[in-house]
Order: C-alpha cells, then sequence, then structure tokens
C-alpha cells in the first residue's frame, strides 16, 4: 500500500505560497531553505508532476493549484483538530469561538476586548459552517450569518457587503483565471458578485470555495486571481478591492454570550469596541457601486 505523505510537506507547500518565498517560508517554519526545497520535491515525487513551473518562479502549474487546494484543507483541518481537542480539555477557561472567515487582524481585536472580561485564562477556537455546531456552549461566539440563514439568540452588530479583490495585474481586458470564495456563498451567489462589477472571466476560469481566511489570504496577490469576502475578511494589503451591495447578499456579523458572560462588568462595552473596530478596521481602496 502506498505510504501517505507526511503533512509537514503540505504544510511547507501552503508556506511557501503564503510567503511568495521560499527563503521566508523556511524563516517562518525555522528550517533550512533546501529542507523547503527537498520537501517540495517530496510533494513532486509522490505525485509524479512538478508544483511550480519553472519558467515562472513561483507560479503553481496546473497540478500544483489542484495539490495546494487539498493541501491547504488538509492543514486547516489538523489544526482545527488539535484546538478543537484542546477546547474540549478547556475546563477552568473563558472559551470564545470565532469564526474563522475572520481575518487575523479583527480576531485580535475581539480576544483584546473579551480578556478585559475575565480573570480566567482564554481559550480560543476558530469554527466554520460545517462545524458551527460544535461551539454553542462557549461563553462567546462570534461569527457571519449569510442570506437568510438564522441561529437562535443570535446579536447582530453588524451588517456588511462583500468585497471582491482583484491581483492588480488584472484589467477589464484581462480574463479571471481563479475565482476565489468564502464558503457561505454559492457559486451562483458569487458569479452574481462578479458580474456586476464587469470584469471579464474565462469560460475555464477554477471555482474554488474556502473555509476560512488563511486558505482564501494564500490566494490573494495570485496572478489573474480573484477573491470574493466579507470586508471584515480582507486583509488590508493593497490589491484593487470593490465593495458591492447585491442585494440579499450580505454578511451580518452575530455574536452569542452565555448569561453568565453577558451579566460580567465591560461586557456592552467590549461589544460596542468590537463592532466599533470591525466596522472601522478594513479601509477599501478602490470602490466602485
Amino acid at each position: 500500500m502506498r505510504r501517505s505523505i507526511d503533512l509537514k510537506y503540505l504544510k511547507t507547500l501552503t508556506r511557501v505560497i503564503e510567503k511568495k518565498s521560499f527563503s521566508e517560508a523556511a524563516n517562518s517554519l525555522y528550517i533550512t531553505q533546501p529542507a523547503v526545497s527537498q520537501h517540495i520535491k517530496k510533494i513532486e515525487e509522490y505525485f509524479d508532476c512538478e508544483i511550480f513551473s519553472r519558467k515562472n518562479g513561483l507560479n503553481l502549474t496546473p497540478e500544483g493549484e489542484f495539490i495546494l487546494k487539498y493541501a491547504i484543507r488538509t492543514t486547516e483541518l489538523h489544526k482545527e483538530m488539535i484546538n478543537e481537542y484542546s477546547f474540549l480539555k478547556g475546563s477552568g477557561f473563558f472559551r470564545i469561538a470565532i469564526s474563522s472567515t475572520f481575518c487575523n487582524e479583527v480576531v485580535d481585536i475581539i480576544v483584546d476586548q473579551l480578556k478585559n472580561i475575565t480573570e480566567n485564562k482564554i481559550s480560543i477556537v476558530r469554527f466554520d459552517q460545517k462545524t458551527k455546531d460544535l461551539v454553542n456552549d462557549c461563553d462567546f461566539v462570534i461569527g457571519f450569518l449569510f442570506s437568510n440563514e438564522k441561529i437562535n439568540s443570535e446579536k447582530v452588530i453588524h451588517e456588511e457587503n462583500f468585497a471582491i479583490s482583484l491581483n492588480s495585474e488584472i484589467n477589464e481586458n484581462t480574463p479571471i483565471q481563479r475565482m476565489i470564495y468564502t464558503s457561505h456563498l454559492s457559486t451562483y451567489h458569487a458569479i452574481k458578485l462578479v458580474s456586476s462589477i464587469d470584469i471579464n472571466i474565462d469560460f475555464q476560469c477554477m471555482s474554488i470555495q474556502c473555509n476560512s481566511h488563511s486558505q482564501i489570504n494564500s490566494y490573494f496577490t495570485s496572478p489573474y486571481t480573484l477573491t470574493i469576502t466579507p470586508i471584515s475578511s480582507c486583509p488590508n494589503n493593497g490589491v484593487i478591492t470593490y465593495k458591492k451591495t447585491i442585494p440579499d447578499i450580505t454578511a451580518r456579523i452575530f455574536y452569542k454570550a452565555s448569561r453568565t458572560t453577558k451579566s460580567k462588568r465591560g461586557f456592552k462595552d467590549a461589544i460596542d469596541k468590537i463592532k466599533d473596530t470591525i466596522i472601522n478596521t478594513h479601509k477599501v481602496q478602490h470602490s466602485q457601486y
């Protein structure tokens, strides 16, 4: 039987794409650059293909695109398993569940505000559409409701539009080759959003749904790529962004809190600060309505 591929090789691949550099990936993983190259070679040997186009630097081959998609899913699932197991064992902690769609800057803000209302150690878990039901017993939950989706006892604190982010190499005459969008959107709604800005899409365009911000983030500056996310999941990294309002396609940010959490001193102020910061955190570079 063929042996499974080592998880660390897949993690290295995702880090190379994230950092856009073998040397930066090596530094972030605390390994040498030759080790990074060896990990990529191991993946290529396992699948008998080339990951990167030798003519175009770090541009992925079609096989590389396919492998990266599953490498991201696999590494995220492993991280999710570790986090959720630790979370289940976290008796005595103040347990916070945060949607994996939020970007890291917003997560830091949420956690910083909630630290002020508890003396307990903080335990954090990220959840997505598939794992949402696992966090119902947390002390505090914050996430997204999409379209007509409902959750019992939710408190909507903000309703925001979607950001359509384009790599700077793309213009009206350049077809999009990849469309990356949050798993909360259907393909139909994703295409409807893109159609509203009159951007040319290749009829063979690859559509990829992602469950988390880290998955989507790895594609943000890829050539000929378009990403669709709620605004609070879009990094302020210089890409050209269109902020769109489409009827029935909105992202509502909600929170749920236990009775004990709601009774804590400073809770209302913490919610107000989280709301204000989410609204004002991301400056959209280019808007078209």
